[in-house]
């Protein structure tokens, strides 16, 4: 069969990254060369320059309402193939990365499909903060995936008949600007497994990418803040998630109210947690989630309390 798919890179403010990205994309390594649509998400940076070094190979647009969701929307809107790809702007992707693309659309057809990615920094790492913190995917296996799997949205394939179908991207989750909000992929894919169980998720580990982790990501702060972010939103994310049925006092007490993360400065296995931080990240990576899911259910419980 003809593999016939488009690549979108939603981007705003990042043209540095934008160039790295595009250059992977057209290193003389890649093997198929689908249509790429930039879409330009209200940038003030130089991205406009950067996109006209590779005016005759991409497709620009621009959406100047700002946020993640938005851009995509726009995407979906002037992809005129079955298939849409989404690769973030600060992601590089392997030589074969596009064929990768092509083998697995031609293989299964798939509904929805991804990749995985590893980091890479512009900044020192931090001696605690592990690769793994900063990667995706890396333990999943090539082929159809089990009911439940979601893809990271950077690196992230759909049908395009789905996605219209779907209505595409809620524009009240995603990134906005300099506004940290999560989930809107998540949510996407969740709706497609409720709507079609029997959907194709396929995966490919040749579809990898490398992705920029910053100085800001390699903090406690940014991690408790996305995980606190992501349980705020889990109601609007995954309504159906059991443990939003949890009450407030029981999240709280899941979370051991951070005796744990006192506790192991002293008794960590410091095989498997050289760095205290190191520990402290994977313990936020969990009991954060819990606490926004909290935060929300408190904050509901505020709302109902005011009078009208």
């Amino acid at each position: 069969m003809a593999v016939d798919f488009t690549i979108a890179i939603c981007t705003r403010n990042r043209a540095d990254f934008l160039r790295k990205c595009l250059g992977g994309l057209f290193s003389a390594t890649q093997t198929i060369h689908p249509r790429i649509i930039i879409v330009d998400n209200a940038s003030t940076d130089s991205t406009r320059d950067i996109v006209a070094q590779f005016a005759d190979k991409v497709h620009l647009v621009h959406e100047q309402n700002v946020g993640l969701s938005h851009a995509r929307n726009t995407a979906i809107a002037h992809c005129h193939t079955p298939y849409l790809v989404f690769l973030d702007d600060d992601g590089v992707p392997d030589p074969e990365w596009t064929s990768s693309i092509g083998d697995m659309i031609e293989k299964h057809q798939p509904d929805v499909f991804g990749g995985p990615y590893s980091p890479f920094y512009t900044d020192p790492r931090e001696p605690w903060f592990s690769d793994a913190l900063g990667a995706a995917h890396m333990d999943l296996s090539d082929g159809l995936q089990p009911r439940g799997t979601c893809f990271s949205g950077g690196n992230m394939g759909w049908r395009v008949e789905l996605l219209k179908a779907l209505g595409g991207f809620d524009p009240k989750l995603g990134i906005s600007g300099n506004e940290l909000r999560l989930g809107e992929e998540t949510a996407l894919q969740l709706a497609v497994w409720r709507r079609s169980p029997d959907a194709k998720f396929c995966f490919s580990r040749k579809m990898h990418m490398i992705h920029h982790v910053s100085k800001m990501k390699m903090r406690l702060r940014y991690i408790h803040k996305r995980n606190f972010i992501y349980g705020w939103q889990l109601r609007d994310i995954d309504p159906m998630q059991e443990i939003l049925k949890n009450g407030v006092i029981a999240l709280m007490l899941r979370t051991k109210l951070g005796v744990p993360l006192i506790l192991r400065y002293f008794v960590r296995d410091r095989t498997i947690y050289p760095y205290w931080k190191g520990y402290a990240a994977a313990y936020l990576s969990l009991n954060s989630i819990l606490i926004g899911i909290a935060a929300r259910k408190i904050s509901g419980l505020w709302m109902r309390k005011t009078p009208a």
